[in-house]
């Protein structure tokens, strides 16, 4: 079955295995029998982007960008993996306006 899912109400998005877990803007989730890779080319890419090989996060919901982790909504914490630290640095500046 296909499923609409809100783009602006995902937090971020996080393989496990063979599926994906979505998480919402209100702490719920849901798991889809899909990989992230499958996903990924869905999400609107100006504001969603990889932060490591297991995550996809939405930058609508950064609080907090450190080196290796990122902080989404008020507590979730996202890794930032070494392959990926310059990409993300550049997406955020890029998605914050260059500040």
């Amino acid at each position: 079955t296909v499923k609409k899912v809100p783009f602006d109400k995902i937090i971020f998005c996080e393989s496990e295995l063979k599926n994906t877990k979505i998480v919402y803007q209100n702490g719920t989730f849901e798991k889809f029998a899909v990989s992230l890779t499958e996903i990924e080319p869905l999400l609107p890419k100006n504001i969603y982007m990889r932060t490591h090989k297991s995550f996809i996060v939405n930058l609508s919901y950064l609080e907090q960008a450190e080196r290796l982790e990122v902080t989404l909504g008020e507590n979730f914490k996202v890794p930032v993996s070494k392959a990926y630290t310059k990409v993300v640095k550049d997406k955020i500046t890029l998605f914050l306006g260059g500040c």
